[in-house]
């Protein structure tokens, strides 16, 4: 897998900052990115439609490019609508996991970055498990799992080497298919 990377909802911009908590303005507090918007409104997601939800998109998008609490806020709001159950709920949950141990790694806490990590692996096993596939909403679920191990290898070094700007995960995450 190539470090590069490309947007996969580019007509959405990104804030003018990632919020790292006890480091910069919380988005929805007077002066933050989000205190006029409040939370994301997004319809349903169909994992078999990943690509038509222009929420999803930019979710990923937010992860990979660092902005790790803003993507978790959007795939809150997915999880929402998927009434936070099934197959899908899951599959949201793990993805959630990921951006809160990017949120931690950047505030320097190793334990709970792992402690996330683990979670989100557990979350994309049983997605499998249940599906009997290696791929849900175009993502490779085993691609998934090693990105959640690598960082649960790596979280120590990844929470005393985070910088408040851009990602921290040294690969970013896209789906493989569209089907």
């Amino acid at each position: 897998m190539s470090t590069e990377r490309k947007r996969l909802y580019p007509e959405k911009e990104f804030p003018p900052y990632a919020f790292v908590p006890g480091k910069n303005t919380h988005p929805g507090k007077p002066g933050g990115h989000m205190e006029q918007e409040g939370d994301p409104v997004v319809a349903p997601m169909d994992p078999k439609k990943f690509w038509e939800s222009e929420a999803f998109l930019y979710a990923i998008d937010l992860y990979n490019y660092g902005y790790y609490w803003e993507g978790h806020v959007w795939l809150e709001a997915l999880w929402h609508e998927a009434h936070k159950e099934g197959l899908m709920g899951d599959f949201l949950k793990g993805l959630i996991k990921l951006c809160a141990a990017g949120v931690k790694a950047k505030t320097g806490q190793a334990e709970p970055v792992k402690g996330h990590a683990k979670r989100a692996r557990e979350l994309f096993i049983n997605v499998g498990s249940k599906t009997h596939d290696q791929y849900f909403a175009g993502f490779s679920l085993l691609n998934l799992v090693s990105h959640a191990e690598d960082i649960m290898e790596n979280a120590e070094s990844l929470s005393q080497d985070a910088s408040i700007e851009g990602p921290i995960f040294s690969l970013p995450i896209y789906p493989q298919n569209r089907a």
